[in-house]
């Protein structure tokens, strides 16, 4: 199934993670920002790499080759929130994508997020609801329609 290419929102969520990386004064920068800003572009790396895929925050820190305590502080310090809370809302996101992409074939809220390692519960679609405005069986049903 092709992939519709990014959300405006989500390119926010990628831009608002790269913001700061990479730039301001090395001479100036201490020991512990020059590690954060490299462990957020190794981050940032780990997520290109795996665009379509549900990733974890233990997986993802053993790929960025830190704790997983080092990830969720540099995230919180880059991002305003931890490492686990950035990776679920990114797993929504790729909810989100595949079910306005679905088909016929694969239209079932279920399959859509077991495929993305989702809870099964309502707490899944109350939280899906308050991100995107609607419940996720009103995305695939307008796909449809």
């Amino acid at each position: 199934m092709a992939v519709p290419a990014a959300t405006p929102h989500e390119k926010e969520l990628i831009e608002a993670m790269t913001a700061g990386v990479g730039t301001g004064d090395a001479a100036n920068s201490t020991r512990a920002q020059r590690r954060s800003r490299t462990v957020m572009r190794r981050f940032h790396g780990v997520l290109e790499a795996n665009v379509d895929r549900p990733l974890f925050v233990k997986e993802t820190a053993e790929a960025v080759g830190v704790s997983v305590k080092t990830l969720s502080s540099c995230c919180r310090e880059h991002l305003g929130m931890g490492a686990r809370k950035y990776l679920y809302l990114r797993r929504m996101h790729l909810v989100r994508r595949a079910l306005l992409a679905a088909t016929r074939a694969d239209s079932s809220v279920t399959a859509v997020t077991t495929r993305y390692r989702m809870p099964r519960s309502g707490r899944f679609a109350a939280n899906y609801e308050a991100l995107f405005g609607e419940l996720p069986s009103a995305t695939l049903r307008a796909v449809h329609h």
